[in-house]
């Protein structure tokens, strides 16, 4: 043990920059929240009614108080003369929830009715089939431990350990689970989810029945003549039940999935005028607010209010102008990026998503002059609506870029997966392109591309094979037999 000094240096961030940096992060709806919030909270702050557009130049808000409108005389005098009761001001407009009843009558309050998930519906099913307290257990536990799909997604021995019951008894309860509506439902891969459709179905289709509990890959690769000889039917048989099986829910409990729509609102809106690209914030639902000029009737009376109400309004004043300054530093921010974006992006703004070009965030920092990780904050989570359509923010960075033959402008990866998606679009549906094809087409673009670097693209695009697009568009596949493997596999994993 010993006693010593030494020096270090370290970043100390300040309540206010913490409080900024969290507030670049939030997209315009949690922003609107986050106002609404303090305007609840802050008396200091009130908000700017719209008004007519001659008024809003002769008033503009700022980020101190003297740059919001100034309260009337009247008003000023008045707080100044008589003592704020602020318990009061406080309370005003809350609501104690206390109703008479005929006022609770008048009211007439609805609830709206929630929507059944599949969990609910699969346990109503249990109580009516099952009596056994233990077996309700454990198909309860068995119900809670299936996915959106339907699918169980835990081992009947995990259950079995969890529960402190034999393993028996869970595969015992996981049948009676598998016989309830959905058809499907409880399975634990697509395999087994196909088989109990399959055989619930009266009469069964035997072949169907086989090719799926047997011969599941050829299944999936269309190998129709192998199918045939291995089961040992003709081969119109065969192409039958393959028919039958892609009528299959291969999701059984998507109907009941009550996930809600994510809808996107643009945080800045690109608009083209004249030739050029104007940026702007799509904050007209965000209240506009400024510090509110009562404080000046406590503050400037000498003795005019107790030293709690006097501290009380400093505080609050203090806080309301932080909020005020750091809202507009935080529109600053946003479109200083935005232009920039624009500049550097040009050939997207005009032409489309093809010509985007390879952009690092590290980049855009030292255009802009910011530091890398407040760029990542300002694109966290927002979206941008431009000529070409609504994009997160974060789309137009890309670390990797190829090079066009002969030199030039690079264009991101993006823009080649976008570049790929237009040539499958475009071809001929009963000719569709093959890699090779694709790879020469965009040759002639000029950009020298592997053909295994344009299928690993188009396998990130969801784009089949060009076997697989021809034979759906022959009307001899369909896209629900082509996702089968893909579904196969995320599910045992």
């Amino acid at each position: 043990m010993e006693l010593g000094l030494r020096s270090e240096l370290r970043q100390i961030l300040s309540p206010e920059l913490m409080q900024f940096l969290k507030l670049l992060q939030l997209n315009s709806l949690e922003l609107q929240q986050l106002i609404r919030q303090e305007l609840e909270t802050n008396p200091m702050l009130e908000e700017v009614e719209e008004e007519p557009e001659a008024k809003e130049e002769s008033e503009p808000t700022g980020s101190e108080p003297e740059a919001g409108p100034p309260a009337p005389e009247e008003s000023e005098g008045t707080m100044g003369e008589e003592r704020i009761n602020w318990e009061d001001f406080m309370q005003e407009g809350l609501d104690s929830g206390f109703r008479r009843q005929e006022e609770a009558e008048e009211t007439n309050l609805t609830v709206p009715d929630t929507a059944s998930s599949i969990e609910d519906f699969l346990l109503s099913q249990l109580r009516l089939t099952v009596s056994d307290h233990e077996t309700q257990g454990v198909g309860a536990y068995l119900i809670g431990n299936l996915d959106e799909n339907g699918y169980l997604v835990c081992s009947t021995s995990e259950i079995a350990e969890k529960m402190l019951v034999p393993e028996e008894k869970v595969r015992e309860v996981l049948k009676i689970v598998q016989g309830f509506d959905p058809a499907g439902i409880g399975a634990r891969n697509l395999q087994e989810c196909l088989l109990l459709q399959l055989e619930r179905e009266e009469p069964p289709d035997e072949v169907a029945i086989e090719i799926v509990r047997s011969h599941l890959e050829d299944m999936q690769k269309r190998r129709s003549q192998a199918l045939a000889r291995k089961v040992g039917v003709p081969l119109d048989l065969v192409q039958k039940a393959l028919a039958h099986i892609a009528n299959l829910q291969p999701k059984p409990g998507s109907s009941y999935s009550n996930e809600q729509i994510a809808y996107v609102f643009p945080d800045l809106i690109v608009e083209r005028v004249d030739g050029d690209y104007l940026v702007s914030l799509n904050d007209r639902h965000i209240p506009r607010v400024r510090v509110s000029a009562s404080y000046r009737g406590i503050l400037g009376k000498r003795g005019g209010a107790p030293k709690a109400d006097r501290d009380f309004v400093t505080k609050k004043l203090q806080s309301a102008r932080v909020v005020v300054k750091m809202i507009q530093h935080r529109r600053d921010t946003l479109l200083h990026l935005m232009r920039f974006i624009v500049a550097y992006q040009r050939g997207f703004f005009d032409n489309g998503p093809e010509h985007l070009r390879p952009l690092t965030m590290s980049q855009a920092a030292e255009e802009i002059k910011m530091h890398e990780s407040t760029v990542s904050r300002i694109a966290h989570g927002k979206y941008c609506l431009t000529p070409q359509g609504v994009f997160p923010l974060r789309s137009f960075f890309s670390s990797q870029g190829v090079e066009k033959i002969g030199g030039g402008n690079e264009i991101s990866n993006q823009g080649i997966r976008n570049r790929i998606a237009r040539l499958v679009d475009n071809e001929d549906k009963q000719n569709p392109l093959s890699d090779l094809e694709i790879g020469v087409l965009l040759r002639v673009e000029g950009f020298d591309l592997a053909r295994r670097t344009i299928a690993k693209y188009r396998e990130d695009l969801g784009i089949h094979s060009a076997r697989l697009r021809r034979e759906i568009a022959q009307g001899r596949a369909s896209e629900q037999e082509v996702r089968e493997p893909q579904e196969e596999q995320k599910v045992s994993k």
